[in-house]
């Protein structure tokens, strides 16, 4: 099993990508923290939403990948700790999403998350469930 089968409704986005996709310059669009969970009675708890989109072998006329599949995906974590945030701003561009596994502070099985920043926001947390809420198509910008 990969780890980014343990992410709830993660066919959302392998549906539309057709695979669990690096998120390589995906652009983090927002972060929403709340003290309280977003379901069950788990908190605290963050919203992640980031455009991403699927990059191809073909070159346009610029001399750049071909972009295609864009999609808005939202993220839900519940139970996060240890959370680590720095430089969100203007453009949030981030090198990968990966999952690694983790422990909570009481010793329960979780995930470690991490947004690996290229340009912008990073963040590394570990939460105790993790959610594919949406996965929105988009026309390119």
């Amino acid at each position: 099993m990969e780890l980014y089968e343990q992410v709830i409704d993660h066919r959302l986005v392998t549906d539309w990508f057709e695979c669990w996709p690096s998120f390589h310059d995906a652009e983090i669009l927002s972060m929403h923290l709340d003290r309280e969970p977003l379901t069950g009675d788990v908190g605290p708890s963050l919203t992640v939403r980031l455009q991403a989109f699927e990059m191809t072998r073909e070159i346009d006329e610029d001399g750049r990948h071909k972009l295609q599949k864009h999609a808005i995906v939202t993220f839900d974590f519940d139970d996060v700790e240890e959370l680590a945030l720095q430089d969100f701003n203007y453009q949030n561009v981030i090198a990968c999403l990966t999952f690694a596994e983790g422990t909570t502070e009481e010793g329960r099985p979780g995930l470690q998350v991490h947004f690996q920043a290229i340009f912008g926001v990073g963040c590394l947390f570990q939460c105790l469930v993790a959610r594919v809420r949406s996965v929105e198509p988009v026309s390119a910008s």
